[in-house]
């Protein structure tokens, strides 16, 4: 990246105030930003001059920041767009990514978190001076374990389907543990799966299947015959 550029950032929002306390982050970050309210502004100076860089509000009135994020990704398949708004539930930073954002960021912001974010994607002498400073571990680093919850609503002999409020993408491989298992393999009660697919889901907040893993032929007997007990009259 090139950290002797004058970057150019354009930002909608409605709230004239917030624009104000925008401007005075980015001067502080030496990037030049223009502001905009309304979502015909924004596409006209979108057009006129390509920034380096977009951030767009989802509360726009009767114009939704996602359509206008699908309308860049229209035509600026690479422009970065990270959304700044104050919705914070999962279902819809999960749509704000699906139809085209970058990033997320839920108001208030603060200036280190958004200079950390803007790092990924520009970078001047003044980012760099006011991002959240990150400490490597050294070597190859340090394990951890991550505790979510999630509901098992389906069983077949392929895999399970998931919800949660986690969003967990295609790929990741879980470690599920739980009584339910135990009644089906009697001493085991941990399972290693792959996510498969993500879904959004109205209620329950995302939707996953995932595959079992290297399952065994032990494994699929003891299962098969399970899922037989349970569908027999």
């Amino acid at each position: 990246m090139n950290r002797n550029k004058q970057h150019q950032i354009l930002s909608i929002d409605d709230d004239p105030e917030f624009n104000r306390l925008i401007q005075v982050f980015m001067n502080q970050l030496n990037v030049t930003c223009t502001t905009v309210t309304t979502s015909y502004a924004f596409i006209e100076n979108l057009e006129n001059s390509t920034p380096d860089l977009c951030l767009v509000d989802l509360n726009l009135g009767l114009s939704s920041g996602f359509e206008l994020i699908k309308k860049v990704r229209e035509t600026f398949k690479d422009l970065p767009v990270i959304v700044i708004s104050g919705i914070s539930d999962g279902q819809s930073i999960a749509h704000a990514l699906e139809v085209g954002a970058n990033d997320y960021i839920v108001k208030p912001i603060d200036p280190e978190f958004l200079a950390s974010k803007l790092s990924k994607y520009i970078q001047t002498d003044s980012i760099l001076e006011h991002e959240i400073q990150f400490f490597p571990i050294p070597g190859t680093g340090i394990d951890a374990t991550i505790f979510l919850d999630f509901t098992i609503e389906e069983i077949d002999e392929f895999g399970l389907l998931l919800t949660s409020q986690h969003l967990i993408v295609k790929g990741t491989v879980l470690r599920i543990q739980g009584d339910f298992f135990k009644e089906i393999f009697e001493n085991s009660k941990t399972i290693y799966v792959t996510v498969m697919s993500t879904s959004i889901d109205p209620v329950y907040g995302f939707k996953m299947y995932a595959e079992f893993n290297d399952p065994g032929e032990n494994f699929l007997t003891t299962l098969r015959h399970w899922l037989l007990q349970k569908t027999d009259p």
